[in-house]
């Protein structure tokens, strides 16, 4: 039940309805529904109205808007590489060349022996990057992002795939369902094994690495 309320405490904010989530959900779940009653073209138009919408509303309710401005300039382009090549495949051509580009930083970084998951946390929660690279801290952000890095291949092979044989309906199917829902449950699976991960790695935590405390530490107990 702790590490339950701990991953919701995590996940409070990206869902707490003050933009983000929904703005990058609902276009594509309109897409998804409408390409399989009306086809490719009525989606493809709607997608963008509703994504204008949203943005108009943030912008009258004086709400975040950057996530809602993403997705229209993220369909716009799309349908415009749809129009210039004539194929609606290419319509899903950003979000392919996007799962490509994390798939080499993910790789770069871990070659490089800087995980992009010990980044990614430094960003977010703001804690000393020194502390990451700690001999026995490091190792859990490397994993982490080795099962990044599992899941992004993965996609893009699945993204590839469907583009090359211009199965639509499959591309927005795969792009919804690896979307917002799979990105939870990596997360949350993240959160999960980097916790325990450091635990039997029995490095300093944050605050023990800042205040220079010797062994025996008592490890990260929250956050990762």
């Amino acid at each position: 039940m702790k590490r339950i309320k701990e991953l919701f405490d995590e996940f409070k904010v990206v869902f707490s309805g003050k933009g983000g989530v929904m703005d990058t959900v609902i276009p594509p779940l309109l897409f998804l529904i409408l390409n399989a009653v009306f086809g490719f073209q009525t989606a493809m138009w709607s997608s963008l109205v509703i994504g204008m919408v949203i943005m108009t509303g943030r912008l009258y309710k004086k709400q975040p808007w950057y996530y809602a401005l993403g997705g229209v300039g993220g369909v716009g382009l799309a349908i415009g590489l749809a129009l210039l090549y004539k194929r609606s495949e290419a319509y899903f051509l950003p979000t392919l060349v996007g799962s490509a580009i994390t798939v080499v930083l993910l790789a770069i970084s871990l070659v490089l022996r800087k995980a992009l998951a010990a980044y990614s946390s430094h960003i977010t929660r703001g804690w000393k990057l020194a502390w990451y690279w700690h001999p026995q801290v490091y190792p859990a952000y490397r994993e982490v992002t080795l099962l990044w890095l599992l899941y992004s291949t993965g996609k893009l092979w699945f993204q590839y795939s469907f583009y090359m044989r211009g199965e639509v309906s499959s591309l927005t199917l795969l792009n919804t369902l690896l979307g917002w829902p799979a990105l939870i449950i990596i997360l949350a699976s993240s959160y999960l094994y980097g916790l325990w991960r450091l635990k039997t790695l029995h490095g300093p935590s944050v605050q023990e690495f800042i205040e220079n405390k010797t062994p025996p530490w008592k490890s990260q107990q929250r956050g990762f």
